[in-house]
């Protein structure tokens, strides 16, 4: 496992849009090499949580996980907890499919499991949604998500892989390939875009040790 620690900047959210500047990895990872990815989450200057990222690449399958976790005053405030992890396969230079994505979210009021598995043709179909203990009643304007229609869904890929497949637009960018592109997601309630701008090459050090990095700029859109 190779860490490449860097840093997540999230400017408040605005008009169901959250942007979002993110470094990658300009190599990418070897066939059968696993790596990990730590960000910190920097919000209004403040750090508010950890990000890591999991990836374990095989000749036809990737396997990637990822935590989120709130510190100091955001962690008193929200409690939250994320853990996620995926399964996409690959074919030659296409990029990866998803095939599952499986998360399990806590909170100040729940936690909560649920997992989806996508078809051969990319749509996703929900196999566990549960709640798995309570610690307190939910805010009284809680509402459940609105249900998301079959054509938005078709198509998307789980998060996790798409990360992936930004990661792989990314360098591809570098050489000379487009510098803007969108991706579609769907995590088993919510549908969403994401709209990257590949920001260019930016080394970085930290801790004295320099990365070769690219930088992103990211804006979520609920779908």
């Amino acid at each position: 496992m190779m860490p490449v620690p860097a840093a997540v900047e999230a400017p408040p959210m605005k008009a169901g849009l959250l942007g979002l500047v993110m470094m990658v990895a300009v190599a990418a990872p070897a066939v059968a090499e696993p790596v990990g990815f730590r960000y910190e989450i920097m919000w209004g200057g403040f750090h508010a949580g950890d990000l890591a990222i999991t990836r374990d690449e095989q000749s036809s399958t990737v396997q990637t996980g990822m935590s989120i976790r709130t510190v100091g005053l955001f962690d008193r405030l929200l409690r939250l907890r994320f853990a996620a992890e995926g399964s996409s396969r690959l074919a030659g230079d296409a990029e990866p499919v998803s095939e599952y994505y499986q998360t399990r979210y806590r909170n100040r009021y729940q936690e909560h499991l649920l997992r989806i598995v996508f078809g051969r043709d990319g749509g996703p179909l929900t196999v566990l949604d549960e709640v798995v203990e309570s610690f307190a009643p939910p805010p009284e304007d809680d509402e459940p998500n609105p249900q998301v229609p079959p054509e938005i869904r078709q198509g998307a890929m789980d998060p996790l892989t798409n990360v992936a497949i930004l990661g792989r637009r990314a360098r591809a960018a570098l050489a000379g390939g487009p510098t803007r592109f969108r991706t579609a997601s769907f995590d088993g309630r919510r549908a969403y875009d994401f709209e990257v701008t590949v920001l260019g090459a930016r080394p970085i050090t930290i801790h004295d040790r320099e990365f070769n990095t690219i930088a992103l700029k990211m804006v979520l859109a609920p779908v």
